[in-house]
């Protein structure tokens, strides 16, 4: 399960695995990336930005050094125009659904967290 490629068109505001460093060390994406995708969402400027996070069941895979790893998620956001962004979840391997919805804003909070789609139909 890996992200959707990033549109040819749009800016790449960064590809965050927090598995990355299973169970140790967690990489967050930076303040950056989220000005990124903040300030093309206002602008209307073609953006992508991915976070992959932990699920919550066992995938049945190890690290090489024998930790069990989780599952992931895959949540991807492009901006497709001023105020208009996609809102991908994909949770397949975590035993849910893959979801796509369109939403007209993005309430970010601190470095870390994950971007939450608003006014999405």
């Amino acid at each position: 399960m890996s992200p959707p490629p990033n549109p040819s068109d749009a800016t790449d505001c960064g590809t965050s695995n927090q598995m990355a460093g299973w169970p140790s060390t967690a990489l967050f994406p930076g303040p950056e990336a989220y000005v990124c995708i903040g300030q093309a969402l206002q602008t209307g400027r073609r953006a992508q930005l991915v976070i992959i996070s932990p699920g919550t069941r066992n995938s049945g895979r190890k690290t090489s050094d024998g930790y069990e790893l989780p599952t992931k998620l895959v949540r991807t956001w492009v901006v497709l125009g001023k105020h208009r962004v996609r809102q991908i979840t994909d949770q397949r391997e975590d035993g849910g659904p893959r979801t796509t919805e369109v939403c007209t804003g993005l309430r970010i909070g601190a470095p870390g967290s994950i971007p939450v789609g608003t006014g999405c139909g």
